[in-house]
């Protein structure tokens, strides 16, 4: 509503859309406040600060009959805008310009090779004379010239490293200051007013990119609910410490919009439940189904280690409604242990159905992990696990194991870490031997994992930091048990 209301637009309208180049719309026609809503990526982009959009805007205002001092502003915010995200932005095409240029002057003087030499001879004989010194201030050999300007290439190649450093670090503060400060589109477009009021429906489809999907693992297993779907969906709002502007999750909060006036939260029959989310839609919502080999093994009596923290339990959820329902078709199920982690007991998401699942042998070993517990330690899932060595790896040792995480990867990372560790201290094997253990288990598919990666430039070095160290230390062992064996 707020783009509509920017540009002028009536939401209820409807449009016939024709995309001549670039992917089609999911419908050629809707109303103009669904094409927004479910097609536009309304949030400013951090990739490149929405370049198009300002590109589109600049020109508006350059071609603009406006006179007044507003739009005359306006234009010059603009174009100074621009310029910072192009000057960085268009590094890659910069250098192809230069190697370019580079190319075309060495085809030029290995053409004139003869010419040089000439010229360095004219140089030698000019030495002698008195005159080589104002011959040398206006050369007049274009060979003479070619050196000189390969010497300034050569100057400028030096130079290049600490020219595009600056460009990058300049593209970085003009995109964060457009994100930081204006964290939607409409929110941008309301400081050009004049520019934005001239921006057509045909302009926000050509320059503003589409929406992505978001792919979510569903929290419910079709064997107790065949006509249902369930989501478990953490709404994201992150917010911009230099600002104090908020950044709204586009798909969560979408979702949390389209659910019961009451906020989502309702009473079921299921006493097992209690209040729980209620994702009872009141908007039309666009999904799709994609199939995956995260799914449980046929032979319920299989042990199951299942680890999900968070919103990560979603998966989880299905598998341990699809026990609870062949439980009472009178299947006998195996061991099943479950790893749940969150801040404190008030974000324990499904603890009702999960404790009475605890209780009634669909889980048979629950371990919580809670992090912001007062007057107590940090404590996470994986730290649960290296707790729990020996429970873990009576189970995870069984050749019929099948084994789940879902969350973020660098949870995933460290379970794993203390999953080696737990093979090397409570399994007895070495380090060869727990590489060969893990692998088989993937290669059996009875090792699986839906992570989400972590977007963070720090947390990206730790990581790579981190994947050295372990490089180091895998090297290191694998050296003292070479020796070992050769002491045998």
């Amino acid at each position: 509503l707020a783009m509509c209301k920017r540009l002028g637009l009536n939401p209820q309208q409807w449009v016939q859309v024709t995309v001549e180049d670039g992917p089609a719309l999911s419908t050629p026609t809707m109303r103009v406040g669904d094409l927004f809503a479910l097609e536009i990526d309304l949030a400013t982009q951090q990739e490149d600060g929405n370049l198009p959009l300002l590109k589109r805007l600049v020109e508006l205002a350059r071609f603009s009959d406006d006179e007044s001092e507003e739009s005359k502003a306006e234009l010059a915010r603009l174009e100074m805008t621009t310029e910072r995200i192009m000057d960085a932005g268009d590094l890659a095409k910069l250098k192809a310009e230069k190697a370019k240029e580079e190319e075309e002057r060495k085809d030029k003087l290995s053409g004139g090779l003869d010419q040089v030499d000439e010229a360095v001879k004219g140089i030698a004989e000019a030495v002698k004379h008195s005159s080589w010194r104002a011959a040398a201030r206006r050369p007049s050999s274009s060979s003479v010239m070619s050196i000189d300007a390969e010497n300034s290439a050569k100057d400028n190649i030096v130079d290049a490293p600490s020219e595009a450093l600056v460009r990058e670090e300049g593209k970085k503060k003009a995109i964060a200051t457009i994100t930081e400060h204006y964290v939607t589109v409409p929110d941008l477009l309301e400081q050009f007013p004049v520019t934005a009021s001239k921006l057509s429906l045909a302009d926000c489809i050509e320059t503003l990119p589409r929406l992505k999907p978001r792919h979510y693992s569903i929290a419910s297993s079709s064997e107790m609910y065949p006509r249902k779907l369930q989501l478990s969906v953490g709404k994201l709002t992150i917010t911009h410490k230099s600002t104090g502007n908020s950044r709204k999750g586009v798909c969560s909060h979408f979702l949390a919009r389209t659910t019961t006036d009451v906020g989502g939260l309702a009473e079921t029959t299921d006493p097992a439940c209690g209040t729980v989310f209620c994702a009872k839609a009141t908007n039309f919502v666009r999904l799709g189904l994609s199939r995956s080999t995260f799914r449980l093994p046929q032979d319920y009596k299989a042990p199951v280690i299942m680890i999900g923290p968070g919103t990560g339990i979603a998966p989880m959820l299905g598998f341990l409604q699809a026990r609870e329902k062949a439980k009472a078709d009178g299947a006998e199920l195996g061991p099943c242990m479950v790893f749940f982690g969150c801040r404190a007991e008030n974000d324990f998401l499904h603890s009702k159905r999960m404790r009475n699942w605890a209780d009634t042998g669909v889980i048979t070993d629950l371990q919580l992990a809670f992090s912001r517990l007062p007057d107590r330690p940090k404590e996470y899932v994986q730290h649960v696990v290296a707790r729990r060595r020996d429970a873990v790896w009576e189970i995870l040792s069984d050749p019929s194991c099948h084994y789940y995480i879902c969350g973020d990867s660098q949870m995933a990372e460290d379970v794993f870490d203390e999953l080696k560790a737990t093979a090397k201290q409570a399994g007895g094997l070495d380090h060869l031997g727990g590489v060969e253990f893990f692998r088989k288990m993937k290669k059996e598919r009875r090792f699986q994992s839906d992570t989400w990666g972590v977007k963070k430039a720090e947390n990206l070095k730790k990581m790579a930091e981190k994947k050295y160290n372990q490089g180091e230390e895998w090297l290191k062992n694998f050296e003292e048990e070479k020796k070992e064996g050769i002491g045998q």
